[in-house]
């Protein structure tokens, strides 16, 4: 999938949907909800909030992190670092980022190696990213 796809496609809370494990059955969460295993986006803080403040994504949220959704589970880390990247380098930045550490073998999604990271670890791995990006 090209960058401009991948784009269209960063969730609210900072995920990137297309690349998900649940892509192949999954609509997204930018898009109506769906029935895959595990989706209920009408269930969804971040979606929720997201749209109920009219919000591109929890990076523009002044009460960012807040103590809700994404952001107190077992995926707190993940969640966070990929949103504080996009603060800091936009979400262009963020996806060539993450396009940069696939090539390098650090892998996305369910199995991938952001998941149950700390945020330092997150933004870490981020970071190797980022200098290879640039």
């Amino acid at each position: 999938m090209d960058d401009q796809e991948l784009l269209k496609n960063v969730a609210y809370c900072g995920l990137v949907c297309s690349l998900c494990d649940h892509n192949p059955v999954c609509t997204w969460c930018r898009n109506p909800p769906c029935n895959t295993d595990r989706c209920d986006k009408d269930h969804c803080y971040h979606r929720r909030c997201c749209l109920e403040k009219g919000l591109a994504g929890c990076w523009e949220c002044e009460d960012f992190p807040c103590s809700n959704g994404r952001f107190v589970d077992e995926n707190r880390g993940q969640t966070v670092g990929f949103i504080k990247c996009i603060r800091e380098q936009g979400i262009e930045g963020f996806i060539n980022i993450l396009q940069s550490n696939a090539r390098q073998g650090i892998r996305y999604g369910m199995s991938g190696d952001y998941r149950h990271k700390t945020e330092a670890e997150v933004l870490a791995l981020l970071n190797s990213g980022e200098n290879d990006a640039a």
